[in-house]
């Protein structure tokens, strides 16, 4: 909907074909994904997240298309670069442990 908006006729099936609504549909609200389509639809309008113009459903946030050349050196978080700041991140149980003890609880 960012790029030039989708044909409000064309929304419904655009958004209940896109894998990620259709699992979403399923497995968290256990609908249709037409039916879901048609919900989020509706909460994207009320909630003034998109908006009709010219018979497309349009995103309301403001933005700037790039230039047709541009392309990130990195498209995809997975090929992004990892960062020493990410490496020494703690994770799980420590963690857990660390936060527990600043709160007093550990």
């Amino acid at each position: 909907m960012i790029r030039d908006g989708l044909a409000e006729g064309e929304a419904t099936d655009h958004f209940a074909s896109r894998p990620w609504a259709a699992d979403f549909a399923r497995h968290a609200f256990e609908a249709d994904p037409r039916e879901f389509a048609r919900v989020l639809i509706e909460e994207l309008l009320g909630s003034g997240a998109a908006r009709r113009s010219g018979g497309r459903l349009v995103a309301s946030a403001p933005h700037n298309r790039l230039p047709p050349d541009w392309h990130p050196a990195y498209p995809w978080p997975g090929n992004w670069p990892s960062t020493k700041a990410a490496e020494e991140r703690p994770t799980g149980s420590a963690h857990k442990d660390q936060r527990n003890h600043h709160k007093g609880e550990g």
